[in-house]
Order: C-alpha cells, then sequence, then structure tokens
C-alpha cells in the first residue's frame, strides 16, 4: 500500500507526488531524481542503492501515468459518475444497519411460512 499522504495527493489531482506527499513514495529519491521526475529525463546510474531509487521512480513514474490515464477515463464518462453516485445510497443503508444489507437486499427478504423470521444479515 501507498502512503496515505501520497494517496492524498494524487486524489488532489494527481499533482506531484514528489514535492506534496513529504512522507510519500518519493521518500527515498534525491533532489536531482526529483528533478528528473518531474522533467523525464534519464540519468545514468551506478550502485545498488542508486539502482533501487532508479526503480522507486520508475514505479512512481508509471503510478502518475495510471493517475492521468484514470483521470481521462474518468472526465470521458459522465454515466459512471451516476452510477457511482447511485451506488452509494444502498451503502448508507448498510452503513446504518449494520448488518451489512444494502437498499438492493433490504427488498429481496421474503416472508418465510412457518418459521421463525431471521435475525440480521444478507
Amino acid at each position: 500500500p501507498r502512503a496515505v499522504s501520497e494517496l492524498r495527493a494524487l486524489r488532489r489531482g494527481g499533482s506531484d507526488v514528489a514535492v506534496d506527499a513529504p512522507r510519500g513514495g518519493a521518500r527515498g529519491l534525491r533532489r536531482v531524481e526529483r528533478a528528473a521526475l518531474e522533467g523525464g529525463r534519464r540519468r545514468e546510474v551506478h550502485g545498488v542503492a542508486a539502482q533501487r531509487r532508479a526503480l522507486l521512480l520508475q514505479q512512481l513514474q508509471r503510478v502518475r501515468a495510471e493517475d492521468r490515464a484514470r483521470a481521462r477515463v474518468r472526465r470521458r464518462d459522465p454515466r459512471a459518475a451516476r452510477r457511482r453516485r447511485r451506488a452509494r445510497r444502498g451503502d448508507a443503508t448498510r452503513r446504518r444497519r449494520g448488518d451489512g444489507r444494502g437498499r438492493r437486499v433490504l427488498r429481496r427478504r421474503r416472508r418465510r411460512p412457518g418459521r421463525p423470521p431471521r435475525r440480521g444479515g444478507p
């Protein structure tokens, strides 16, 4: 799992992780490497630690790219947003009831003739 601050930074708008996530993924990077992270230029790597940092750098860039792609998709599809909003409604019910049943399951309960009613649960 990535650092919370980093996730927060990404959620804020995919902004530069290295800069606005102090405890984030760019923790192990030197200043030049952070610069590379912004400018996207490669630097030659010597030594084990540097190798590891280079790997981290690549991962961060990949994460950033994925985020950008996700943002693009989100912008493109207005229906998905609607669907997300609608999906959250049952979720609220489930949180309120505390037995794992949301809106959809609530309607599905049928009476069971000759047997005692169920306690909780879906």
